[in-house]
């Protein structure tokens, strides 16, 4: 399900106790392609649903969106409805982020350098990567601020040939990246994790123009309107062929496991477990790798961790 509420008044919300959203919170299947011109959104983890009546929330009545860090609605899915039957498979507990607030850009870190292997994707050998990516102001910011929706991985720099262009990378690819400061589950899980299940949201925004003609006889006044594009597909990743080059980038969106000082545990699957490392190596304290080879920028909307 995606959750729907008014951009304006998701933005106004300053404390708690403030007057309900105007407009109100609605859901609806997914769409490929929705008009969310006015909206900000949420999208539920497979499988969830959470009423979006005021009354259901009584501790925060008016915050069904993420604010402050609370937030009912993405609570309530994840923690409620999404992870209960993962209890039964011997996983103890859920970490998430909607992304959608100042809160929850703390989680991404701003320098953090891990190592990925680029020959199973575009080929290349193994090189280090740092965040490349558009972000609003965390809390240690003055002002904060973070629009819902906003956060994306940059475009892939794939054209560069000068290797001393990109001290960090000599190869011609330069991804588009998001690493997750540290995930520390010891107080949930003090012997760590052996797997972990991981959810994510991506997509594009498109807009349109907005156009205004006078002729005599008509009147043409067409608002400027801006759609989502989900790149979901069942394996959670975007496959988008196009040619560069020598090069065809056949997967152009991919998530990584990384422990915490950024060596690379493995490549994920939206909603598969990934082993956190070999011989039943288990992990306390993890990142998260989200990494574009598309030439264009992709938006994550959410990532959510089963541990």
């Amino acid at each position: 399900m995606r959750y729907y509420g008014p951009l304006n008044g998701v933005l106004s919300q300053t404390a708690e106790n403030t007057p309900p959203l105007p407009g109100g919170v609605f859901f609806t299947d997914f769409d490929q392609l929705a008009n969310i011109t006015g909206k900000c959104f949420f999208d539920a983890p497979p499988g969830a649903f959470a009423p979006v009546e005021a009354s259901e929330y009584p501790a925060h009545p008016n915050h069904l969106f993420p604010h402050g860090g609370a937030g009912d609605i993405p609570k309530f899915m994840y923690e409620e409805v999404w992870f209960p039957p993962y209890r039964s498979l011997g996983y103890v507990g859920v970490t998430y982020n909607p992304l959608f607030e100042a809160v929850d850009i703390d989680s991404l870190s701003k320098t953090m350098a891990v190592t990925i292997d680029f020959d199973p994707i575009v080929g290349g050998g193994t090189h280090s990567v740092r965040p490349r990516m558009q972000i609003g102001r965390g809390t240690a910011s003055a002002p904060q601020g973070s629009a819902p929706n906003s956060v994306c991985l940059l475009a892939a720099n794939y054209g560069q040939t000068d290797a001393s262009a990109i001290p960090s990378l000599a190869f011609p690819m330069v991804p588009g990246a998001i690493i997750t400061e540290v995930i520390d589950i010891s107080a949930t899980r003090p012997a760590g994790a052996p797997q972990v299940i991981v959810d994510w949201r991506i997509g594009q925004f498109i807009s349109t123009d907005e156009v205004v003609d006078y002729v005599p006889g008509s009147v043409v006044n067409d608002p400027a309107m801006r759609y989502f594009l989900d790149g979901e597909n069942s394996s959670g990743s975007m496959e988008i062929g196009f040619m560069s080059g020598a090069f065809f980038y056949d997967w152009v969106f991919m998530v990584g496991l990384f422990d915490e000082f950024g060596g690379f545990r493995g490549w994920l699957t939206r909603n598969v477990p990934l082993p956190c490392g070999c011989g039943g190596a288990t992990l306390t304290r993890f990142r998260l790798g989200f990494f574009n080879f598309w030439p264009a920028a992709i938006y994550l909307l959410s990532y959510a961790v089963i541990f």
